[in-house]
């Protein structure tokens, strides 16, 4: 049986039609499941990109310090990373109807986008204004809500073309530091209406809670830098005035030191005092005075260039730094300001008119490497004195100090005796502690006074600069080492110590030491430096450095009265040292103090390990020789001082070693008096009884 096409599909239908509902609600109900899911996705698509947006923004805003670029930012992350079409930061000014939209991002093209930011507009300007306004208002979320339909913004005037696809808005209030009213508020369009979801609501409330977070940030630092300038300016600056005081002065004298050498020109260092202020205080009152110092504050710095300085240093005292002069004659044109500034008169709040001078001292630098800040401070203030003392008859108001004169002031009794020439070098001779020969001398230095009376270390070394300590060493090893020569031609061939103070240990001390050496032609290993103790110098690398090179040289090295400070012992192990001196506290009253002599074993045996010599210091009794032999000290100084006199110290001591140490030397008193400096020199020691037998 075949079947008509029309009767096949008549019998199709009436068997197939019982099923076909099933089948258009299976495939509706397929329909609408993708629907869902599709906008699910989106919806979920969205929420992971505003998500992403706010990560970028905490990142961002924990290294962004500039509020204007942390803004923006913002919202150009939100247009860009996301579906939106706009997003503004605004912010709301302390008084009026104004905004300020301080940030802004669309994906429209019109004047407004255009517009540089800040930007002031007027609440009801713009749909983002005066929804924003509505948050600055209530303090409370607005939206998500229909520009076109929402009563708040139906009749606003937005010519922006973006706004014509506008169908969603919402803004979000941002607090700062827990605060009730919005700082600022975030506002977001979007052109679907159902654009903002529950979920992305919440993700863009803790945008705006990370941009909170980012402002508060941002003033809490930038408070905490106010407040740090502000103690640095409280730190650095006169309460009263509001000049420099003595703290900022240092500093900038110190470089304004700097750039006169540099640039080769003179800088005035000037001390100024008000002449006639004392009147205005006991008449007026404190007050009075106070207006007077104020004024002046003011006026100074108007009156000298912009690269001088002011400071006010107390009282009615003011420094100036006057820089860049070629010569003193620079000086009187700014002097002239200076002083027009002063005499002009001031008038007071209470209607009273003062007027007052000023005197002033001046110290121009450089005077020599020598100078310090303080020392041009002292030499200005010197000046002044001068200037006050001879206000009829000087010429100006001021008055430069005479730098001789100065430098003669700030000098001390040593430092005069020292540049003068009075040093004169004393001998010691060491003793071998086995043999009792005499092996070497100790070179010491005394001065010797107008009045001929003898200053000894202890006396002169306090009053020394370290460079003047450096000079007097220096000066030492020169004598001692032409007399080492005259003695090894009356035939002593002896070795020579010095003392050198840790201090004077630096770059150049090497050079120098070398220079003094190769002059003379000693052999280096005939000299023993001796380094005064007492000192943590010795701790410091310069110094360690500085004794390594002299050790290279083939100096011996020694270290001074070990035992007078308390850390002697624990340095030994590190410094470079050949030799160690008992302190000769230890030594000088063994008689009387005989328990004494564990602590010169411990020192001994101590050196024994070390492997380094011991010298004990002079004798103070010769009555007690048997405490240096029971202690095995290698080498002893001697029981007094040798003063060697500049013309015919050599041959003194030569005479004074023969006579004294006869027993130890191949040559006799009477054969030595042949040689002609001897002659001279016995004939004078022995009337003075310089020597005992």
């Amino acid at each position: 049986m075949q079947w008509a096409p029309s009767s096949a599909r008549q019998a199709f239908w009436r068997a197939e039609r019982g099923r076909l509902p099933i089948l258009l609600v299976a495939l509706l109900l397929i329909g609408g499941v993708g629907w869902f899911t599709q906008k699910l996705l989106r919806q979920l698509i969205r929420l992971r990109q505003y998500q992403a947006v706010t990560l970028l923004v905490q990142r961002d805003l924990l290294s962004q310090d500039n509020l204007q670029a942390m803004y923006q930012r913002l919202v150009d992350n939100v247009v860009v990373q996301t579906e939106a079409i706009g997003a503004y930061v605004i912010t709301r000014e302390l008084a009026g109807a104004f905004l300020t939209i301080q940030a802004m991002a669309d994906t429209g093209d019109d004047p407004l986008s255009d517009r540089a930011v800040p930007l002031r507009c007027p609440a009801q300007g713009i749909c983002p204004t005066i929804v924003a306004g509505e948050v600055f208002r209530t303090g409370l979320q607005q939206g998500p809500l229909n520009p076109s339909s929402s009563a708040l913004t139906q009749d606003v005037n937005d010519d922006r073309s973006v706004f014509d696809r506008v169908r969603s808005v919402m803004a979000i209030p941002v607090f700062v530091g827990g605060g009730e009213i919005p700082f600022a508020v975030l506002v977001i369009e979007s052109e679907e209406i159902q654009h903002f979801t529950r979920s992305l609501q919440e993700t863009l409330k803790q945008l705006a809670t990370s941009l909170g977070l980012g402002l508060s940030r941002y003033y809490e630092q930038r408070e905490l830098e106010q407040a740090k300038a502000e103690i640095e300016i409280l730190a650095r600056h006169d309460m009263l005035t509001h000049l420099p005081n003595r703290r900022f002065l240092e500093e900038q004298l110190e470089q304004a030191m700097a750039r006169a050498e540099r640039h080769g020109k003179l800088l005035a260092v000037c001390m100024l005092d008000l002449d006639g202020f004392k009147p205005v205080n006991d008449a007026y009152g404190h007050e009075a005075g106070d207006e007077v110092l104020v004024t002046l504050g003011k006026r100074l710095p108007e009156a000298l260039r912009k690269m001088d300085f002011v400071a006010r240093l107390g009282g009615d005292e003011f420094v100036l730094l006057v820089e860049d002069l070629s010569g003193p004659n620079d000086l009187t044109p700014i002097f002239a300001k200076v002083e027009e500034a002063m005499n002009t008169p001031i008038s007071l709040s209470h209607g009273e008119i003062v007027q007052i001078s000023g005197s002033m001292g001046i110290a121009l630098y450089p005077l020599g490497k020598e100078e310090t800040g303080d020392q041009l401070l002292r030499g200005a203030d010197h000046a002044l004195y001068e200037s006050k003392s001879n206000k009829v008859d000087r010429e100006h108001f001021w008055v430069i100090g005479d730098k001789n004169a100065a430098r003669e002031r700030q000098r001390t009794p040593a430092q005069r005796l020292l540049s003068e020439g009075a040093l004169e070098v004393w001998y010691q001779p060491v003793l071998s502690g086995g043999s009792r020969k005499v092996v070497g001398v100790e070179a010491l230095a005394r001065l010797r006074d107008d009045d001929g009376r003898i200053l000894y270390p202890a006396e002169f070394l306090p009053q020394l600069s370290v460079d003047d300590l450096t000079n007097l060493s220096s000066m030492v090893l020169t004598q001692a080492l032409e007399d080492l020569k005259k003695l090894d031609n009356l035939g002593w061939s002896l070795w020579v110590s010095f003392n050198v103070v840790p201090e004077s240990f630096c770059g150049s001390c090497v050079p120098r030491l070398q220079g003094v050496i190769d002059a003379s032609g000693v052999a280096p290993q005939r000299i023993t430096l001796e380094i005064l103790e007492g000192s943590d110098f010795l701790e410091r690398n310069v110094a360690l450095s500085a004794l390594q090179g002299i050790k290279d040289m083939g100096i011996r090295l020694a270290l001074d009265d070990v035992g007078s400070a308390y850390a002697s012992l624990l340095r030994l192990k590190e410094l470079p040292i050949d030799e160690i001196k008992l302190d000769q506290g230890f030594v000088r009253f063994l008689g009387e103090r005989p328990q004494d002599l564990h602590f010169v074993r411990t020192i001994q045996d101590l050196a024994s390990e070390l492997q380094l010599d011991l010298c004990s210091g002079r004798r103070g009794n010769p009555r007690h020789p048997r405490c240096h032999a029971h202690n095995r000290c290698a080498l002893s100084a001697g029981i007094c001082d040798i003063q060697a006199l500049a013309t015919d110290q050599s041959a003194a001591v030569s005479l004074w070693l023969c006579h004294r140490y006869r027993h130890t030397s191949g040559q006799s008193v009477r054969s030595l008096c042949r040689h002609p400096e001897i002659a001279c020199c016995h004939k004078k020691y022995i009337t003075n009884q310089f020597y005992t037998t």
